[in-house]
Order: C-alpha cells, then sequence, then structure tokens
C-alpha cells in the first residue's frame, strides 16, 4: 500500500520505541534535546513520498538540525539494543549524552533509506553475510580462461532499525552493507544549533523481508 495522504497517524507516541537502555532521565533528556528535530525531519519525508507517491527520484532539499536528527537516530539504536551495546560503545554514549558533542569516531557509521511501508528492527549488532561476484580475465596454465566467477563474501556486524517513512542501519569498523544506502555520519560534524538545508536523493527499500539489510520485495521473496 505504501503511503498516501490520510493513512498514517500523525500522532506523536511519548514512549519512543518503548525500551530504556540509557537511564530514564537521559531518554528525557535527549528527547527534548532531539526528538523535535527528529520528527520534523520525518515529517518533510512522509511529505515527499506523499508528493511522489513513494517513487522518489530527486535529490530533495531538508531543512533540518543534522546533528540532533543523526543522536537521535543512535538514541533509537540504544533502544533495540542491550546494555551490553552500550557498555561497549562509550564513545557512542558521550556523543547521545553531551547535547554540544559533534564529533563521531569515524568507524562509526549511520546509513538511511526511504521506508514506505513495513517495520524492521534488528539489534544486537547481528552479523550479516553478503555475498557477490567479480568477473575477471585470468590465464591458466596451458589453456586460457576468459572471464571466471568468483565468489566474494562479505561480514558486516551492524543494527538496523526501519519504520515508515525512513529506515537506518549503523554499522561499526564495516563497508557499506548494501550498494544503494546513502551514508549521512556526516550529519555528526554540525554544532546543536546550526539548520541547515540539505540536498539528499535517498532510495525507497522494502524490508519485506525478516533478515536484516535484505532489500528484496515481497515478489522477489515468494519467487520460486
Amino acid at each position: 500500500m505504501g503511503i498516501t495522504r490520510g493513512n498514517y497517524n500523525n500522532q506523536i507516541s511519548q514512549r519512543g520505541l518503548g525500551g530504556y537502555t540509557l537511564c530514564e532521565r537521559c531518554n528525557n533528556n535527549t528527547g527534548s534535546w532531539y526528538g523535535g528535530a527528529f520528527i520534523e525531519w520525518a515529517r518533510q519525508s512522509m511529505n515527499i513520498l506523499e508528493y511522489t507517491e513513494n517513487q522518489p527520484s530527486l535529490y530533495y532539499r531538508f531543512r533540518i538540525f543534522p546533528v540532533r536528527v543523526i543522536k537521535q537516530i543512535a538514541c533509537m539504536m540504544f533502544s533495540v539494543n542491550t546494555d551490553e551495546f552500550r557498555c561497549h560503545h562509550q564513545d557512542l554514549v558521550k556523543f547521545v549524552l553531551n547535547r554540544e558533542e559533534h564529533y563521531l569516531n569515524p568507524a562509526i557509521k549511520f546509513f538511511a533509506f526511504y521506508n514506505a511501508e513495513g517495520f524492521r528492527m534488528s539489534g544486537g549488532m547481528v552479523k550479516v553475510k553478503t555475498n557477490s561476484f567479480n568477473m575477471d580475465s585470468l590465464e591458466g596454465i596451458g589453456e586460457s580462461v576468459d572471464r571466471m566467477r568468483t565468489k566474494i563474501e562479505t561480514h558486516h556486524a551492524l543494527s538496523e532499525l526501519g519504520f515508515p517513512p525512513l529506515g537506518y542501519v549503523l554499522t561499526f569498523d564495516s563497508e557499506p552493507p548494501h550498494s544503494r544506502l546513502v551514508d549521512i555520519s556526516y550529519f555528526a560534524k554540525y554544532r546543536y544549533d546550526d539548520l541547515c538545508s540539505i540536498e539528499l536523493r535517498l532510495p525507497v527499500l522494502p524490508v519485506d523481508s525478516p533478515y536484516p539489510t535484505d532489500y528484496r520485495s515481497r515478489q522477489e521473496l515468494e519467487a520460486p
């Protein structure tokens, strides 16, 4: 069905994702610091999906507070993970609990995409294996091998959450787990009060599969 005018709930949930992996006071602070900016980012994304009938193909301009948006995304990643995740990533805890902090470890990457329908959350920094194929021209001993198909396996440690109108992927020390994901990690370089115009061309990716970063359509999943 996707997003159409009037078919989504425009009310704000005060409980967020329903979990407290930061303390309650910290959750309340981050909500007041970043929540409003995140809602505005989501509202603009929803408007784009409505305007394009869930088929955006161009760069669209967002008027947002980038660092507030990415810090709220980080807070949501804490909510879909465990206390162990928080303990192992104190640099990310520092990033969200100090609202003036605007440095993100380069090993930490945030990616975004439009999510026109469906919900998916994968916590615990799940490990995902992706396969690709490399076509090379090789010359063997005594014979010529023109083109050989070589299987390449890549492993990713990541968390993902998706609910309309957007989805997000967080990785540590890992290449992008999918070629169409858009890196928004640079949002972290802005200061708290920086209101910016940023142009983004985000893809619409389905989340019908139960597996993180598997963006096959329902038809592809049901194909024999």
